[in-house]
Parts: structure tokens; C-alpha cells; sequence
């Protein structure tokens, strides 16, 4: 682009926006990229990618920054102020004209009226698209006074075209959102026309409901009221939402693109089957009446030519391709015989690809690559000569892809320019490759780069960051060290050797976003002449891991018998649940073992490999710090010293040698990694309950435990609650414990040990007994006090006699069930009863929140 011509788009986008008003912040927030970004477009200094230049345009139209009657020619300018020499897709824009005066997407919003605040939240952050009509959103504060809100409802449920459920506690257990709303959502979802997303609020255990089968936002299934910064949160709510909408939309076009195909058919037919006569028998066409072109054009193809194609496609980069739909009733061309597409026909012939080309299960992908935001910088580090380079990251993300990548990259810009390069990748998973690294100093030339860095023995690690350290302070031309590895590979690099800090490349590869989650998938579909009827599920079942997203593209395609590009476009539809249970069977027979053994140490009773478990799953770096889980939850002090002076990984590594392939444990950092991708999406579906039943575990350890702590003397009022709680403990919700439950010739103080440790909710019975006991006062209590203080139990005083509490007890910071002047002790048996229900309603209402 020439300086002129940035200065004149920098200077027409201002005037676009300032016509309508949209602030900088407004406008970044819209498209999604930084104000600095915004700021250099209208200063002339950059311009936006044509992924953005289109979505910018796309706004710029539904605000109505163009002159009515102009938008055409007022769009066309500015796209080729942005991207001279680039066609504008006169088609493209046609349907967002289309789009914006088509109805806007109805939305059903369903949550629990003690969420209300963070509903309002919500529809903040999807103002911009209510303002550009976009969506509509209806929830029940939108009912008419003197409506039957239940007819409301229903009608409301039947237009809607994406209902939202905001998940929290209160919601799973209101009985009005179960009876009014929820039997009509679930039938509205049967039958394919609606699509649902749960969006979880607040903390609850949703484990074993309907949406737990459903792809849920935030994508990395934090609750929004446990985000730092609940803004961001909500923002990328509004952005998986608005995602989905143009799915809708889409889908909503191409539904209205067939029907006029058929309707416009079917009078064809009926035209010719009143005035043509039949053919003879030698296929003349003479007699036929010539009657015009079906309005949609015909694509054929010859299959030979599709096999040998090569790459000629110069469709523009917004046309809409041709689509097949499945299970439709057939209808032929008249002057073909073949099939008609739905849609215009592509310019050229696609190139051929295998499914497994397409979506890589394993390996490098090469058709569906695509390049993270710091892939330039990555780069640029592995350029430089000597410096050192560290990438770090969960299993997963594409370290390894990423780094080959570049490399391929700057290897052949070195063979264009005439220059040679010398590459060695080494893996630490390879015997010969690590017995060759001991003697790396002695013939190190060009660049090495080292894998699974974290897999290397302690010694020969130490080695490499001392070689490391020397190369940093030679800074030789001819030589340079890659290391790739786990999360916080570059600070135990640091730890080492403090000064490498300022003399390495650290790159940390996190989870990528759902956008380029979404670009990977649409290579994907281009290349296979397919689309996914709902890839935004996709991406929000992936959780930020590319690999998992290829994983499961893979098994939707095969699913649907798609083995390679097809010859027309055709539409993919599923239901998510069933293509991640697919996708779980696959997995099973690779990991099944690994988790069963993982889980089996410890023994039938101790839930500490459950909790690690539960722990990695909601990890998002793919990592568990044994340190840092102590510092949290200080009650786990006694399993974590167990499990490190026990030895249970050796045991583990001995009993089943296959489990060092996906589960490693790095002695130094005390850390339990992830070391395939595919298990972190393993056990995120999986329920601790159904691991532990594997396991040969007490079901109660994936339960919450209800902890009961009580004076000897005072056990007449544990047996006189028991019966209250035992309902709630028989549907599997709760594991109802007290020190009864110590059998003759245990290790009490083992078993009381893990039961304080795991409690999710403690009773105490109070009195004066309770308080005079130096066990439970030195002992149990204040153990129950540190994980109330760390949010791991929630404590539910009872006064069941009379007794005092000093005003400064740590107990007053604690409501109590009941008036410490009415113990159950002198209440009537009726009153007594309505406190014990109270109990048990409250141990109802606190299990529903998972333990933190």
C-alpha cells in the first residue's frame, strides 16, 4: 500500500466513524483489537488485516456509517483504500445487506432470579449487537403485567433461535425454572431448531445434568464470579455468542437459498411436464421446448479431473461456495440429468486432500496450520544467531508445530537467498537422542533444538542450562540451543542460573483463543469443501487446544463418512454431545488404564489422586504445583507428604510403564504435568465418581463429604440428625461421616485425617462438652477452621445444649442453624424437627457448589 493510500483510508475510516458517532474505545472493543491499533489505522502509519478490514466494514454498515443508497460504493472505497489490488466481493456485500435487514436473532435468556445482577451484566456487553439488530434478547422481567406468564413463556421458547442458561447454583436447583422452562427448552433442542449455551455464573457441581453435554462459556470453564476481572469474562461471553449468531445466520440464509431452489424446481418440473414431450429413445432433444435455466446455476464436475486438479481456485475471498444438502429430496436439472447445487458455483475445481491430511489426529498439521499472533516473534528469536531460546507451554497448544514451522519458514528463505542452515531436533523421548546429547558441547554446530525438555534426566538437564549459560555469555554465531518444554520451563532455567534471565528468548504458549481456533477449522473446510453446521461448539468443546479441536473435526467428519474434499460443497450437521462421546470411546482404550492406575494409589479409601485429578482437569496450564496446591489448601499437607515420601509416581511408573507417556512428574518442581492434550480433555468429561467406581475406590470419596464433629456425650443428637441427612446420602450426593465410621482396628487418626481433609460441609453440634473437649478444640477444629478460612469447607454450627461462646471464640464468625438460646435440647419435638429439616436444607443448598 502506498503512503497515500493509508493516509486516505486512515482518513475515510475517521470520518465513517465519527459520522455515527462510535468513540475509538467503542470501535476497538467491536472489532476486537487494541485502540493503539485503531489509532495507527487513522494516522496512516499500518493498516488492518483483511480479516479485520472485512469485519470492519461489516460494523461500519450495521451502524449505519454509510450514505443510504451509497453503502455499495462507500464500502467499496474504503476496502480499496485498504486492500489496493484486491477484488471487492460485490456478492459478499450484497448478503450483509441481506443480513442487515433480515430479523434479528431471537435469544431466550433463562437464569435464576438471585442472578440478576450479573443477567444485567451480560446484556451490557451484548448491547453493541442489540443496537446493531443483530440479536434480541426476551427473558421473564419482558412480561406484559397481566400476562399469563406461563404462556409467555412457551411462546417466547418457540421463536426463540438461541436460548442462553445462566448456570449457577440457584438456578440448577429452582423448581420454577424446572417446571416452567426447562421441559420446553429441552424439547425445542430435540428437535434441532435451537441452539442452547450454558453460561456458567457461579460455582456449582453440574456434572450430572443435561448441560454438562453441552459446550459451555468461558470457554475454559471458570465461573465468571471467580474471574479477576469479570469484565473480561463477560466479554468473551459476548464474543462466543456472537460467534453463534452468525452461525445462525448463516444457517438461516442457506435455509432460505434452498427452499427458493426448490420451490423454483418444483414449478420448473411441473412446467415441463405440461408442455415438453418425452425424448426419443436415442436422447434426442428435439420437440423439447426451450424453456429458461433453473436460476440456480449447475456445478459439474469430472471425477478423474477432480483427483488431478491442481490448484487453480481464484474464487474471490468472500464468495459463497457451493452447498449440497443432506438428506434433501433430490431433484434434477433438465439440461443435465445431474444433481443442481445450492448457492453459485466455485470458479475452479477444488484440490484433493485425505481426511486424515485435512485433520491431523498426531504430527505436524500442514493444510489446517495456522499462525498464533507471536509466531513472527517466535521467528525472529530463532533467527538470531546464539541467543538462546526457550518455549514453554502445556501439552497440546502446538510448541513443536509452532517452532517447525518457523523453522521450515526461515529455511527457505535462507535457500532463496543462497544460504545454509544446519537443523537437529532432538527429543527427549528418545533414548539414542539423549545418550547423543550428553556429548551436545563437543559437536554443536548450527541450531539443536531440544523436546520435551522436562523428560530429561536431573544431571543431564543441569548439563544443558550450564551449555546454555555458556552460549549466552560467548554468544558464538555458528551455534544455537531451543529448548521446548512444560509451563515455567524458562523460570527453572532462571533458578538455576539467575543470569540468563536477560539473555534467553522466553515465548509462553498458553491456549489459544477461539478465533484461531476458528480459522484452523475453516482451512479445514475449505480444503474438504465442507461446513460445520455449528463449529463454534467445536471450538468451545476444544478449550483453547488446537489439537483437541483437530481430534474432534476428525471424528465428526468420519462420523459422516466425509473420507476426503468433496465434489460438492456439503453441509455437516451433529450434535455435539454425541460427536465428544464419539470422541471419549476413541480415547478410552489410550488412557482408561493410565486413570485407573493414577487413581488406585493411595488405596480403596484415600481420595488424594482424585482430588489431583480434579485438580488437572480444571487446569488450564495443564499442570499441577504440589507447593502451590499445599500453600491453598492446607489441609492437603498430610496427603501431599504422603504421596511425595510414599514414592506413588515410582510405584505408578513400575506398575504400568505406559502411564510415564501421558502423566509425567517432575521430582525437582514437585509438579504433576499433562503430557498428552488428549487427556486433559479425557478428564474434563469425566466424573470423579465414575473414576473412582473404576478404581475400586469408595464411591463416597468423589462425593462431598458432610463432616460431623461432636462431644462422645452428645451422641444422642448425631443419631437423632443421621435420619435427616441419610435421604440426601442415599441419592449419592453427600458421604454423611463421623468418627462411627472407624472400624475396629483402623488408624483412627489416618481416617479421621483424610475425612477432615476432604470435608465439604461440618456440623458441630455445640455444647458445653463440645467445648470442654481438648481433641476436638486442639485437633479437629482447628483444622476445620484453616480450610473454612481457604474456602474448602463451609461450617454449620448447632447448639444442641445450652452453652456459652466468649465473645472473641473463633466460632462467632460463623451463623449459626439455630438461636444459642433455644438448643434443640429444650425445643419441642415439632420445633426440634424444623431445625433438623432446616439442616438438611442447607447441606443441600452447600453441596451444590463444587469444593474450590
Amino acid at each position: 500500500m502506498s503512503d497515500s493510500d493509508a493516509l486516505e483510508f486512515g482518513k475515510e475510516l475517521k470520518r465513517l466513524r465519527e459520522r455515527v458517532g462510535l468513540s475509538l474505545e467503542e470501535l476497538a472493543k467491536e472489532l476486537e483489537v487494541g485502540v493503539m491499533a485503531l489509532m495507527r489505522w487513522e494516522s496512516g502509519e499500518s493498516r488492518p488485516s483483511l480479516h479485520v478490514l472485512s469485519r470492519l466494514i461489516e460494523i461500519l454498515l450495521s451502524e449505519g456509517a454509510f450514505t443510504q443508497g451509497q453503502e455499495r460504493a462507500e464500502a467499496e472505497k474504503l476496502w480499496k483504500l485498504g486492500a489496493p489490488g484486491l477484488k471487492f466481493d460485490k456478492q459478499w456485500f450484497a448478503d450483509l445487506l441481506k443480513r442487515r435487514e433480515s430479523p434479528p436473532i431471537k435469544i431466550f435468556c433463562s437464569f435464576s432470579y438471585q442472578d440478576t445482577d450479573l443477567s444485567y451484566r451480560l446484556l451490557a456487553h451484548l448491547a453493541p449487537l442489540m443496537r446493531r439488530n443483530m440479536i434480541d434478547v426476551w427473558d421473564d422481567s419482558r412480561i406484559p403485567v397481566g400476562a399469563n406468564s406461563q404462556e409467555e413463556i412457551k411462546r417466547q421458547l418457540e421463536s426463540a433461535d438461541i436460548i442462553l442458561m445462566l448456570v449457577s447454583a440457584n438456578f440448577i436447583a429452582s423448581n420454577d425454572i424446572a417446571n416452567a422452562e426447562l421441559d420446553r427448552i429441552l424439547q425445542k433442542y430435540a428437535t434441532g431448531k435451537v441452539r442452547m449455551l450454558p453460561i456458567l455464573v457461579r460455582p456449582v457441581d453440574w456434572t450430572h445434568t443435561f448441560l454438562a453435554d453441552l459446550p459451555a462459556l468461558p470457554h475454559n470453564g471458570r465461573p465468571v464470579s471467580l474471574w479477576e476481572n469479570q469484565d473480561q469474562a463477560f466479554m468473551e461471553i459476548a464474543r462466543g455468542i456472537r460467534r453463534v449468531c452468525e452461525e445462525v445466520q448463516a444457517a438461516k440464509a442457506m435455509d432460505e437459498e434452498y427452499e427458493k431452489y426448490v420451490a423454483d424446481t418444483v414449478l420448473q418440473e411441473e412446467y415441463e411436464s405440461t408442455f415438453r414431450t418425452t425424448p426419443d429413445e436415442e436422447g434426442s432433444l428435439e420437440g423439447w421446448i426451450d424453456v429458461p435455466r433453473s436460476p440456480m446455476p449447475t456445478a459439474e464436475y469430472d471425477e478423474d479431473e477432480l483427483r488431478t486438479a491442481p490448484i487453480e481456485d481464484e474464487r474471490d475471498e468472500f464468495e459463497t461456495p457451493v452447498v449440497e444438502k443432506r438428506n434433501a429430496t433430490s431433484s434434477r436439472s433438465p439440461s443435465t440429468g445431474k444433481m443442481p447445487a445450492v448457492g453459485p458455483v466455485p470458479a475452479s475445481k477444488p484440490d484433493q486432500y485425505q481426511l486424515y491430511e485435512v485433520f491431523k489426529r498426531s504430527g505436524i498439521p500442514q493444510v489446517t496450520f495456522v499462525e498464533r499472533e507471536d509466531f513472527l516473534h517466535l521467528k525472529l528469536a530463532l533467527a538470531q544467531p546464539g541467543r538462546g531460546v526457550v518455549i514453554e507451554g502445556p501439552s497440546g497448544i502446538g510448541k513443536t508445530t509452532a517452532v517447525k514451522k518457523a523453522i521450515e519458514s526461515l529455511a527457505a528463505a535462507w535457500r532463496r537467498a543462497g544460504s545454509a542452515m544446519s537443523l537437529q531436533l532432538f527429543s527427549a523421548r528418545n533414548p539414542e537422542h539423549c545418550a547423543r546429547l550428553q556429548t551436545l558441547a563437543s559437536w554443536h554446530r548450527g541450531t539443536v533444538i531440544i523436546d520435551d525438555f522436562h523428560r530429561l534426566d536431573a544431571g543431564l538437564r543441569t548439563e544443558l542450562i550450564d551449555y546454555l549459560k555458556f552460549l549466552a555469555d560467548t554468544e558464538p554465531e555458528d551455534k544455537k540451543l531451543v529448548i521446548v518444554g512444560i509451563p515455567k520451563t524458562g523460570q527453572s532455567l532462571v533458578d538455576v542460573a539467575f543470569d540468563l534471565a536477560t539473555r534467553i528468548d522466553v515465548f509462553k504458549l498458553g491456549l489459544v483463543d477461539n478465533e484461531l481456533i476458528l480459522r484452523m477449522i475453516e482451512q479445514g473446510e475449505t480444503a474438504l469443501n465442507i461446513r460445520f453446521a455449528r463449529k463454534t461448539e467445536i471450538a468451545f468443546a476444544a478449550s483453547g487446544s488446537l489439537n483437541i479441536a483437530q481430534y474432534l473435526c476428525y471424528d465428526i467428519c468420519a462420523c459422516e463418512r466425509i473420507e476426503r474434499t468433496q465434489a460438492r460443497l456439503r453441509e455437516i450437521s451433529y450434535a455435539m454431545s454425541a460427536s465428544i462421546e464419539q470422541t471419549m470411546a476413541g480415547l478410552k482404550p489410550k488412557f482408561a488404564q493410565t486413570v485407573k492406575q493414577f487413581v488406585m494409589l493411595g488405596g480403596s479409601r484415600n481420595g488424594t489422586t482424585l482430588r489431583f485429578l480434579k485438580e488437572l482437569a480444571g487446569s488450564e496450564e495443564g499442570f499441577l504445583s504440589l507447593p502451590e496446591l499445599k500453600a491453598a489448601q492446607p489441609m492437603m499437607a498430610h496427603s501431599i507428604a504422603r504421596f511425595l515420601n510414599e514414592r506413588w509416581m515410582d510405584r505408578l511408573y513400575r506398575d504400568c510403564p505406559a502411564c510415564a507417556n501421558h502423566l509425567f512428574f517432575d521430582e525437582l518442581a514437585q509438579m504433576l504435568v499433562i503430557d498428552d492434550p488428549q487427556l486433559a480433555f479425557y478428564l474434563k468429561q469425566q466424573s470423579l465418581t465414575a473414576l473412582a467406581r473404576e478404581a475400586g475406590k469408595s464411591p463416597a470419596l468423589s462425593q462431598s463429604k458432610v463432616f460431623v464433629c461432636y462431644s462422645r456425650k452428645d451422641k444422642i443428637w448425631l443419631e437423632r440428625l443421621e435420619p435427616f441427612l441419610k435421604p440426601i446420602e442415599r441419592t449419592g450426593i453427600i458421604d454423611l461421616w463421623s468418627d462411627t465410621r472407624i472400624v475396629a482396628g483402623a488408624l483412627r487418626q489416618e481416617e479421621l485425617q483424610e475425612a477432615l481433609e476432604s470435608s465439604r460441609v461440618a456440623i458441630l453440634l455445640l455444647s458445653t462438652d463440645f467445648l470442654a473437649s481438648d481433641f476436638i478444640t486442639q485437633y479437629e477444629l482447628p483444622r476445620l477452621l484453616a480450610r473454612a478460612a481457604s474456602g474448602g469447607t463451609t461450617i454449620l454450627p448447632v447448639f444442641v445444649r445450652l452453652c456459652s461462646l466468649l465473645h472473641d471464640h473463633a466460632l462467632q464468625a460463623f451463623q449459626a442453624v439455630n438461636d444459642p438460646a433455644k438448643p434443640l435440647s429444650a425445643l419441642r419435638p415439632a420445633e426440634r424437627e424444623k431445625v433438623l429439616v432446616y439442616i438438611a436444607e442447607n447441606v443441600l443448598r452447600l453441596v451444590k457448589i463444587p469444593e474450590l
